[in-house]
């Protein structure tokens, strides 16, 4: 009784593997060039890249390139049909661009998911001098049989291959056959290299825009993921960008120029040169806008083309509105990091002058505002406001004596930097009442302080703050987004406040 219970045991953790798994990735281990080590010869990977034959402009690329000389033979990856060859010049040639051009059709080993169940792949081989003697269409050829030579045919100024793979169709979505999705996918999904993994990588962030830099090494050039995911603490925001490859998120593909255009949606990609003498792939994406409503948390993963991670990290913001200056006031600014003195403020203006101010000794999140004619800062961490002329505090101001401690409370924090009347606007809660305190920067540079203004907050209530300025006009909304109330003030020319509704 106890062996048939465990018979049964073993049939359904059998049939569980065969059925409810997913299936492995097809595996190549046959190379389409017969180098020891093909991936130290790439000239280009898959995916951005800078293109060298065009003056280094960006280009989607959908292949991979490997150098070598026109005695170098190009070999069948895997046993299939010879589906077309197209020499170069033909007539009937949907690829004049790649010269001679040989596709091998496939049939994968069991169910692949890529745009739904797929069944077969093409192998392309394009830029070949010559096409091996015999072969013909609807062919049968085996794993590792000559399929032609490499060569310069079609548009490019050296002897490569130009190896694809498109799993599905031969069809581009740009193309007069297309079958609703791009079928190209990066061959290092199938070639067999090795998995170094040894990605190193950065996160930054300038304003609401976070980049990400990661440097590939040469033997591992399966990049493939950038995923990216936003939250604040007051559980208001939650944003998520993901930019793939393989599948085109992030990417426009319907037509060449889209997909060789580098910003899409909000993400702007930045690869660096490559060719094939370079040690590694240098990759920049950036995620435009990914604005929180208040202090959170980023994180960001890096994956390649089997899903390994290669860079991820996670960091936290004291608020979620990184200090970046008024675009029409200042000529450049950034906030810099010295290892003497911590974070500063660089600031370029028009005339090439360069001033360097540090407000806050070690402190990374403050806002601040710029004047280009007299080169005035002014500068706020949410509890002090400093104004400073050609780098040197002229004034300063101290808002509150205590900052909320609770985690129920809104962090103390600027809110705006007002563009009108030199006019800072400050925006904070702490014990259930939202304050609003307004400074003017007068003619000789002082600050002037202006009464706090104080709203009752509603109690047991998620509280959302927000504060916008129009004109001369103040708007604060207070609530949880459902329950809500308003004050809208009147800012006078004079940096007084009046309460209007």
């Amino acid at each position: 009784m106890k062996t048939d219970r465990m018979k049964n045991k073993v049939l359904i953790i059998f049939l569980f593997f065969l059925f409810c798994l997913p299936a492995s990735a097809e595996t190549l281990t046959t190379w389409p060039v017969d180098f020891t080590e093909p991936w130290d010869d790439f000239s280009s990977p898959f995916g951005p890249r800078l293109k060298a034959s065009e003056s280094y402009r960006y280009d989607f690329h959908r292949g991979i390139d490997i150098p070598g000389d026109t005695s170098d033979g190009v070999h069948n990856v895997k046993d299939g049909t010879v589906f077309r060859i197209y020499t170069e010049g033909g007539p009937d040639s949907p690829y004049p661009n790649g010269g001679t051009v040989v596709i091998v059709r496939h049939n994968f080993d069991s169910t692949y998911e890529f745009h739904g169940a797929q069944t077969r792949f093409y192998s392309l081989y394009m830029h070949l001098d010559s096409v091996a003697p015999g072969l013909a269409e609807d062919d049968a050829i085996s794993e590792g049989d000559l399929v032609g030579y490499i060569g310069q045919t079609g548009e490019t100024d050296y002897d490569h291959l130009h190896f694809e793979i498109r799993v599905g169709t031969t069809c581009s979505l740009e193309s007069s056959c297309p079958k609703g999705y791009d079928p190209h996918i990066n061959p290092m999904n199938f070639l067999s290299h090795p998995e170094n993994n040894n990605a190193t990588g950065t996160l930054e962030r300038e304003g609401d825009d976070y980049a990400v830099s990661v440097e590939i090494p040469r033997a591992d050039l399966d990049l493939n993921r950038f995923w990216m995911k936003a939250t604040s603490d007051d559980g208001f925001s939650t944003l998520t960008k993901i930019l793939d490859f393989n599948l085109r998120e992030g990417v426009d593909a319907s037509t060449t120029e889209a997909i060789d255009t580098n910003e899409y949606d909000g993400i702007l990609i930045e690869p660096s040169a490559f060719n094939a003498s370079t040690p590694a792939e240098d990759m920049k994406v950036t995620f435009r806008n990914m604005k929180l409503t208040s202090a959170g948390t980023v994180k960001v993963i890096v994956k390649d083309v089997h899903e390994n991670i290669l860079y991820t990290k996670t960091v936290s913001y004291d608020d979620g509105e990184e200090p970046t200056p008024d675009v029409d006031d200042a000529q450049h600014g950034k906030i810099v990091k010295d290892e003497k003195i911590g974070y500063e403020i660089k600031l370029t203006y028009a005339d090439e002058t360069i001033i360097r101010i540090n407000p806050f000794k070690g402190k990374k999140r403050f806002k601040y505002k710029i004047t280009t004619e007299d080169k005035r800062v002014v500068v706020t961490d949410g509890k002090r406001v400093r104004a400073f002329q050609d780098g040197v505090k002229v004034s300063g101001k101290k808002l509150f004596k205590k900052v909320p401690k609770s985690k129920d409370h809104i962090r103390l924090q600027a809110k705006k930097m007002y563009k009108k009347y030199n006019s800072v606007i400050i925006l904070s809660v702490r014990k259930k009442k939202a304050r609003v305190a307004v400074l003017r920067l007068t003619v000789n540079n002082n600050l002037r302080k202006k009464r706090i203004k104080k709203v009752e907050v509603y109690k047991n209530l998620p509280t959302k703050l927000k504060v916008n300025t129009k004109k001369d006009r103040i708007r604060i909304l207070v609530g949880d987004g459902i329950n809500e109330f308003q004050r809208i003030w009147k800012l006078s020319k004079k940096g007084n406040l009046k309460l209007i509704e």
